[in-house]
């Protein structure tokens, strides 16, 4: 029963990570097609990688969070594990990206130069709504948490279930392997 529950919640909030990647997705769509409309005077137009970069994290949280749906509906302890390293891996990275952000004062400078004419008028708006940055960027962090939590959560429990089913069989050789992604009773694979 609990495991239920763990299960819904983990969807719930590893939902909501999908929603803010397709979100990054097309914020990162539409700062490509606005740099192509500024440079539409000349023939050769390179995108800066910083765009890819923002399209690329925001692919990366989908992809996790049809891993994390996966792995919440099955519950299977490797889906769980390569889910949580993922989801560990994609903090790790953020936190990375975020302390070069707020350690270094010139992080500016390591954009292109031509990359916005307009970079003081961001600025100006970054720094007015400096309050809603700071709860978005701390929700990401902690809607990732919370996804982690529940997986180890989960994965503890059928950790512990698939030992208990294992102590319990009393001829191994009858036993079959469980599917990767689909769960049976316990009782389609005793022969």
């Amino acid at each position: 029963m609990v495991t239920n529950w763990v299960k819904l919640a983990l969807k719930l909030y590893n939902s909501s990570m999908g929603l803010g990647g397709i979100a990054i997705i097309v914020y990162g769509v539409l700062m490509i097609r606005v740099w192509q409309t500024d440079r539409s005077s000349s023939h050769h137009i390179t995108i800066p990688w910083f765009f890819h970069a923002f399209v690329g994290v925001g692919i990366a949280l989908c992809a996790t969070t049809c891993l994390g749906h996966i792995a919440a509906k099955t519950a299977n302890v490797p889906c769980l594990s390569c889910y949580i390293s993922i989801v560990l891996l994609l903090l790790l990275s953020e936190t990375v990206i975020m302390a070069d952000l707020f350690l270094n004062p010139n992080w500016e400078k390591e954009l292109p130069e031509n990359l916005f004419d307009r970079i003081d008028e961001f600025n100006d708006f970054v720094k007015s709504n400096d309050f809603i940055w700071r709860w978005v960027v701390w929700s990401i962090f902690l809607v990732q948490g919370i996804c982690v939590l529940l997986a180890t959560i989960l994965r503890t429990h059928e950790t512990n279930e698939v030992d208990g089913y294992d102590d319990e069989a009393e001829d191994e050789d009858s036993q079959q392997p469980l599917p990767l992604l689909a769960r049976a009773s316990v009782d389609a694979y005793i022969v």
